[in-house]
């Protein structure tokens, strides 16, 4: 049995395009892109509740969030670039249009 058809798209895919599930060790009934498409909406629709059980989880362990962190700017050098420039033009961009910001932040 090399195919399984998805049950979400009902595509015949092949096995291959499935998870295998931990628990029991047959396939998962949603093939992979299925999946991930179920994943992205659920992100969307749950943003507020996801973000505040992932910063209760960072404030709970607070040494495993800088281990994680710093092993991702590791393996993502041209993307901490990326986000350093991004953030360095917001900051120059609110420096010169925010007056209250520029006097708070303003260099003796």
């Amino acid at each position: 049995m090399n195919v399984k058809k998805c049950t979400k798209c009902c595509e015949i895919k092949a096995i291959c395009e499935f998870k295998l599930r931990t628990d029991t060790g047959k396939y998962r009934g949603n093939c992979i892109v299925c999946n991930r498409e179920h994943s992205k909406q659920y992100s969307i629709k749950n943003k507020k509740i996801i973000s505040q059980k992932n910063r209760d989880r960072n404030r709970k362990n607070p040494e495993a969030n800088r281990k994680r962190v710093k092993k991702w700017k590791q393996d993502n050098p041209d993307r901490v670039k990326i986000n350093r420039v991004k953030e360095y033009e917001n900051r120059k961009e609110k420096y010169h249009s925010d007056e209250e910001y520029r006097n708070k932040h303003k260099k003796s």
